[in-house]
């Protein structure tokens, strides 16, 4: 499948944008314009630019060798967990050929997803260890203590959606070690272990809210980035939960793809509703599982409750998109591994296979249809980028290097131009010409294109606003030419340097 069948998005473009600063020397805690999300990723990608060179094709690469990590990971933990390498083997399948909600989100990067992924698999590896020790009566090993302590303050800093895995792995490891027999002193000195490593793995979040970032990392880690509901809050928890019911086990199961409410190959739904159905019937009738295998279900199954906790007390419950969703396929791997070895059974065997294939369809499916694999469930959001370097040489060769457009063309213009054409998303998007000044992500660029001779104005998907910019140019008695590249409407050659402000339509976005 080609690399375009993953559209080019602005918040991927902010990453790689983000890299190549790092790259000149800047030095980054969180992402631009946001207060929680750790800049893990963007040095990833730095590293990966240094090797490489600044590509699109290099981003994803980063987040390949990440799914990679956490295919390799996830195997290493079921086989130590159930000592059977053939329900490793079969979980691992499972991630191999995922849905396409997992193949777009550990392909794509959106500043944190495939780390927060991998942070999490690591830690239930890191406690199958543990848990090893205290069955068998042996010492804890304080350095792997130490290492879930860490992978908590790196979850907590660089993506908190990995504490959805990272903190049912601990309360694992602390229901085990409690249960172990150790004195309460070796009990206490392992939690301290625990506690300062932690400490050690989230100082850069301690630093960001006790001294630079404030109290609005707490308030952007509970979602008020996204919070635009103006419901109460059981109001908006009953939303919520709705919105889980109707939308999460569909785009978990792969059965529509995370940017759209219809469903793929119909003809293989029933059969794939079916084997889970089916295996989750044959998982609980059962009745000779060892006791340490309940266990680690029941911990599995706190990475799905946590899953859904947060999505439906949390204001990122608005969201039914699918990426929230995405630390359940781990559970969910280990499920289908066991289900098709342990339960023995000819029909479970022939459902899981035609799941996997449910699965591959589906992203092959997605990845040749329009609106290709996208992490935008908005359409008015889904900008087709494919013309993106016709659109930067018609601005080159106009001289047009500095303007105004909306948040998912400026960034990804910056990024494929080199920062040679620069634009500030102080335009909406939304077609009730919404807009948020957390578009304008990127500081310095308002100080950049201040030394513009002329400004141009991209927008589109939105013909209410090229109304609104038609009318203000007349108003403002400014003559300008129109272009249109597929998506991108473009006015520019404008008889006057004039911003929005100046032209007067800001208003009309608030």
């Amino acid at each position: 499948m080609s690399i375009n069948a993953f559209p080019f998005n602005s918040d991927e473009a902010i990453v790689g944008l983000m890299a190549k600063h790092i790259l000149d020397g800047e030095n980054f805690i969180y992402f631009y314009g946001q207060s929680y999300m750790g800049s893990l990723d963007a040095y990833l990608v730095a590293l990966g630019f240094l090797l490489f060179g600044e590509k699109i094709w290099v981003i994803r690469l980063i987040q390949v060798i990440l799914y990679g990590l956490v295919i390799i990971f996830s195997y290493l933990f079921v086989d130590i967990s159930f000592q059977n390498k053939k329900i490793a083997f079969v979980s691992s399948i499972f991630l191999v050929f995922p849905a396409v909600n997992v193949v777009l989100y550990t392909t794509v990067s959106l500043g944190g997803y495939g780390e927060a992924l991998l942070l999490g698999v690591i830690s239930f590896y890191i406690a199958a260890f543990i848990s090893k020790d205290c069955e068998n009566q042996k010492k804890i090993n304080s350095v792997n203590i130490g290492i879930l302590g860490f992978l908590l303050g790196i979850g907590l800093y660089a993506n908190p959606i990995s504490l959805t895995m990272i903190i049912p792995a601990i309360l694992f490891v602390t229901w085990k070690i409690m249960k172990s027999g150790k004195s309460k002193k070796k009990i206490f000195t392992t939690f301290i272990v625990l506690l300062i490593f932690f400490l050690l793995g989230s100082a850069l979040f301690w630093y960001s809210l006790l001294l630079t970032n404030g109290s609005s990392v707490i308030r952007e880690i509970s979602g008020s980035a996204v919070a635009i509901e103006s419901e109460s809050y059981l109001q908006k928890t009953i939303s919520h939960t709705i919105s889980l019911i109707l939308f999460g086990p569909t785009v978990i199961l792969g059965l529509r793809p995370p940017w759209d409410v219809n469903l793929i190959g119909k003809i293989f739904i029933p059969f794939v509703i079916f084997y889970w159905l089916l295996a989750v019937y044959l998982f609980f009738k059962i009745r000779n599982y060892k006791f340490e295998e309940v266990q680690l279900f029941v911990a599995l199954f706190g990475v799905i409750i946590f899953v859904a906790g947060g999505f439906v007390f949390t204001s990122f419950g608005i969201d039914p998109s699918g990426r929230y969703f995405l630390p359940i396929v781990f559970p969910l791997c280990v499920f289908f591994g066991y289900a098709s070895i342990k339960l023995k059974n000819k029909l479970i065997y022939a459902l899981g296979i035609l799941t996997l294939v449910f699965q591959i369809y589906g992203t092959w499916r997605s990845g040749n249809e329009e609106p290709y694999i996208t992490t935008q469930f908005y359409s008015p959001a889904q900008v087709n980028h494919s013309r993106i370097d016709e659109l930067q040489q018609f601005l080159i060769d106009k001289e047009e290097y500095y303007g105004f457009s909306n948040y998912w063309i400026s960034y990804p213009l910056a990024f494929v131009s080199d920062e040679k054409i620069i634009s500030i998303p102080k335009l909406p998007y939304h077609l009730d010409l919404r807009y948020t000044e957390r578009d304008n992500r990127i500081s310095k660029y308002n100080t950049i294109i201040e030394n513009g001779i002329s400004y141009f104005y991209i927008t589109s998907n939105n013909p209410e606003l090229d109304v609104l910019l038609v009318t203000a140019f007349q108003e403002n008695h400014i003559d300008y030419l129109y272009k249109q590249i597929d998506d991108y409407h473009i006015f520019y050659n404008l008889s006057k340097k004039i911003t929005p402000e100046e032209l007067g339509i800001t208003n009309e976005f608030n």
